[in-house]
């Protein structure tokens, strides 16, 4: 008896050709003969897997599903391993009309981080076998009575629950990119306040002096009237955002040259890389004076 099972879809098949031949070729111990065409249309491409019964040892249905399960796990591991990024696109696509291309790729790159963020975690083996195991029982049980699949529409209309899962990660990634998009702005913000302000100080040095605290000093080592009109105005109003209060200070003392003393910056690394953003070139990192040098081994002594 002869099996055809045709598989569709808009993407290559190449991929899937390679991994049936590969996933197939113990079949021919059990006497299945196996061949495999592919053709191509204007919008789609068609994989013919025939499958060659014979004159196998095991029963003709046993033979018929140890076939079409392998061909389910080999179309599971595509449609997860290789075809993810892809399906992220096309759900976004689908989902959302106002980004534009490149912002669609950096969003669908923010979503597979997360993926595989999440499949390192230390539940990454309840994801990814949940996840494949959810895939292959729908695509087992479809192949069972049927010898033609359309993965892209199967994709859709068959793998709601992963095509969910995969709207739920992009719903995060969406937010996160317009969070990276607005801080974005406001360095590109600050960066031009830096330009267009006069230079009031050769140079600033930045000390972080704890939690809530910093100080501006000059090349003598003398604090600067803007540190001390910040922190007055931090202790008038209450205001105890620091990484806000220290932007605010170094516009006013317009630094030409800026030494960020990241010794002192231990746990505000993103702090650190913001005051490196909005006063490029003019900033220098300083690790090696033996201020930052006492709190580095003091550092490593805790951990």
């Amino acid at each position: 008896m002869t099996d055809v099972i045709c598989i569709g879809a808009q993407n290559s098949l190449d991929s899937i050709e390679t991994r049936l031949r590969q996933e197939l070729a113990f079949l021919a111990a059990d006497g299945i003969k196996v061949d495999i065409e592919t053709s191509r249309s204007r919008f789609f491409n068609f994989l013919f897997c025939q499958l060659d019964y014979g004159d196998a040892a095991y029963s003709l249905s046993e033979r018929r599903h140890l076939s079409r399960q392998c061909i389910a796990n080999t179309l599971t591991d595509i449609l997860v391993d290789d075809w993810q990024q892809s399906t992220l696109l096309r759900v976004l696509s689908r989902r959302f009309h106002c980004f534009s291309e490149s912002e669609k790729q950096r969003i669908v790159q923010l979503a597979s981080a997360k993926l595989v963020q999440r499949d390192a975690g230390p539940n990454r083996l309840v994801y990814q076998v949940a996840r494949k195991s959810r895939i292959r029982e729908s695509l087992s049980a479809y192949l069972k009575d049927q010898s033609r699949i359309n993965l892209d529409g199967f994709l859709h209309f068959r793998l709601r629950h992963y095509w969910e899962e995969l709207e739920d990660v992009l719903y995060l990634s969406i937010d996160q990119y317009l969070n990276e998009k607005e801080y974005q702005e406001f360095i590109q913000l600050l960066r031009h306040f830096v330009e267009i302000l006069e230079p009031r100080h050769d140079v600033v040095h930045v000390v972080l002096t704890g939690p809530n605290g910093f100080a501006l000093l000059d090349e003598q080592g003398h604090v600067l009237q803007a540190d001390v009109l910040t922190n007055e105005l931090k202790a008038q109003s209450g205001y105890t955002d620091q990484d806000d209060l220290l932007i605010s200070a170094l516009l006013s003392a317009a630094p030409r040259h800026l030494v960020l003393h990241a010794g002192t910056f231990q746990g505000k690394t993103k702090l650190l890389d913001t005051l490196k953003q909005v006063f490029e070139p003019r900033v220098e990192l300083c690790r090696a004076c033996d201020y930052c040098l006492q709190l580095l081994v003091g550092e490593h002594k805790k951990d």
